[in-house]
């Protein structure tokens, strides 16, 4: 009527083995991010770099020239978000469909089990019952 120890002990390394692949999943994006700051950075000092080198002295630089650089940074920036969601969404949404997925496998299969353990509990059940009804019957007949 229980669970066997073995079931328990690969739903134990089912678990286990879903949390490291979530580890290593998030490492994974992890890394996309630093990539992708990365590269973002290093655009922006680029940037900055040429900004610097092709106008005045720092010192020297106007408001107007202080907004057209942000302006280029913001640019940028754009330009690279959407091919950095593009990197990402993916990732994320086949992994989200694999852990549905298990779950929803894991879900059957203890659906079954279930109803294995209920039947198999009902058929004992009422085994034990006919045998205590037989014996009542056989100490105590109806008339």
């Amino acid at each position: 009527m229980f669970v066997g120890s073995e079931r328990k002990k690969e739903v134990l390394l089912i678990s286990l083995l879903t949390a490291e692949h979530e580890k290593q999943s998030l490492r994974f994006l992890k890394d996309k991010y630093k990539y992708f700051s990365d590269e973002i950075k290093s655009s922006i000092s680029e940037a900055k770099k040429e900004i610097v080198n092709t106008r005045e002295p720092v010192g020297k630089i106007s408001s107007d020239i202080l907004k057209r650089a942000d302006r280029d940074i913001s640019l940028l920036i754009e330009n690279k978000m959407p091919s950095f969601n593009q990197a990402i969404d993916p990732s994320l949404k086949s992994f989200q469909q694999r852990i549905n997925s298990f779950v929803e496998n894991e879900l059957k299969t203890y659906e079954e089990t279930l109803i294995t353990l209920t039947q198999k509990g009902m058929s004992e059940a009422g085994s034990e019952l006919k045998i205590t009804l037989t014996k009542r019957n056989k100490k105590w007949p109806i008339t």
